[in-house]
Parts: structure tokens; sequence; C-alpha cells
């Protein structure tokens, strides 16, 4: 009799045991199911968000290339005096101009004595740029290439400066990263990278920087000064910074 009801309650474990498996299969094909979809959506919204990121380099190229073809009003062929102020307070070098337009900037470097280069991803701006170099016989100290400031590997360093004047505060921000990782190359311990910058107005602005940007670049740049003010022909904050590599 005990061995009647052995054999009967291990049938009745193995059913429900059955009956448990034949339960869990349609949540787990589901839950499979659901992994598949979320896994699909992800690689979607990737694909997407890199044809955003596509789509906004090419139109920052598009426009930037087409107002070099009127009058930017950033081109204004006068160096800033933060720059002046700049020189007079360093000995001569290698400096680098990320974003040098039509190469004003690299042309009074190279007045003064420096080794400058300069990069910018508008090729009228280039090209009118080297034609006044050529003009000035700078062409021994002055030197305008075309590329993107993300993409230097043909840009040899060290440099003593590296000088932006209004091209980081611009660029999306998946972008700032390789800009920053080609100032932490090329910039030799102790050069300066002198910034000109425009300051977020809120979070939601994507042109600009914020503090927390600004201390993000503490791990291998210290900040050593820094100006705020307002741009006179945008009505923007922004702020002058010269940061020291460690």
């Amino acid at each position: 009799m005990g061995e009647f009801v052995n054999r009967e309650g291990k049938q009745q474990q193995h059913d429900d045991d059955n009956e448990v498996d034949k339960n869990s299969e349609p949540i787990a094909f589901a839950e499979a199911i659901d992994e598949a979809e979320q896994g699909a959506i992800h690689n979607l919204c990737m694909r997407l968000y890199g044809l955003e990121l596509k789509m906004k380099r090419l139109l920052r190229w598009f426009e930037f290339n087409w107002l070099y073809f009127r009058h930017p009003p950033w081109d204004t062929k006068v160096s800033p005096p933060e720059l002046f102020a700049y020189m007079q307070g360093h000995s001569t070098g290698r400096a680098l101009d990320m974003g040098c337009g039509t190469g004003t900037n690299v042309m009074t470097l190279a007045h003064q004595g420096w080794q400058a280069v300069g990069v910018d991803f508008a090729l009228k701006a280039i090209v009118e740029g080297r034609r006044t170099i050529q003009r000035a016989g700078l062409q021994d100290r002055a030197e305008l290439r075309v590329g993107s400031v993300t993409d230097l590997r043909d840009v040899s360093g060290p440099f003593d400066l590296i000088l932006d004047i209004g091209c980081y505060h611009g660029m999306p921000a998946p972008d700032r990263r390789g800009y920053i990782d080609n100032v932490n190359r090329l910039l030799r311990p102790g050069g300066h990278w002198l910034l000109y910058t425009f300051l977020k107005r809120d979070a939601t602005d994507d042109r600009g920087v914020d503090d927390v940007e600004i201390y993000g670049f503490a791990s291998a740049l210290r900040l050593v000064q820094r100006e705020d003010g307002r741009d006179g022909s945008r009505r923007r904050a922004s702020a002058w910074m010269l940061f020291e590599r460690g």
C-alpha cells in the first residue's frame, strides 16, 4: 500500500512538473521575443542616432563653407587682444589654431616669430588664407590645412600653444571627445590651450560649454585663468580660458 502511494505521489509530482514546464514555455518564449525586440529597437535607435549625427556634421560643413563665400561675422581679419597678451607673456614656439578660418591668427602668430599651423574644414577659407600668407611672405612660418579638428592624424606635435576662438563650442557633443583627445595628444607638457567659448544658456543649449564640461577637462588640463564676458555681436555670455597641460 505504501509503495502504491509512493508511486502515485511520484506520478502526481511528475504531472505537476510537466504542467509547470508547459506554463513556463510561453513565458520564456515571450521573454525571448521581448529581448529580441529590445535588441532590434536598440540597434535601430543607434543607427538613427548615427544618421542624425552625420546629418548634423554635413549641415555644419555646408553652413560654414557657404558662409565663407559671403562674409562670416567672426572673420574680422583682426586678432583679439587676448592673443597678443598671451604672446607678450610667453616665449615663441609652435602653435596650432583649431578652426583657423582664413588664418588671421596664424599669420599674427607667425609675424611674432611663432611657427604656426591652422586647421579648418572650410575649403574656401583655407584657399583664401593661403593666398594671403603667400602675399605676406610667411610661407616658412605659417601653414593652413583643410581638415577636421576631430581627426588630426596628419598633424605632428608637440605644440606649445593650441588656440581655439569659437570652434569647440559649436561642435556636436559626440565630436568634442575626439577634439579633446587631440588637444591632449598634441599639446606638450606645460603647454597651453587658449580657448574662447560661448557659455551655455541652460542644459538644453547645444552651443557653448558649462562648468561641468570645463571641470571634465581636468584629467589632463588645468584651468589657470578664466575671464567671463559677453560676445558683443551675438549678445551671449562667453569666456576666455587658459588651460595648461600637466
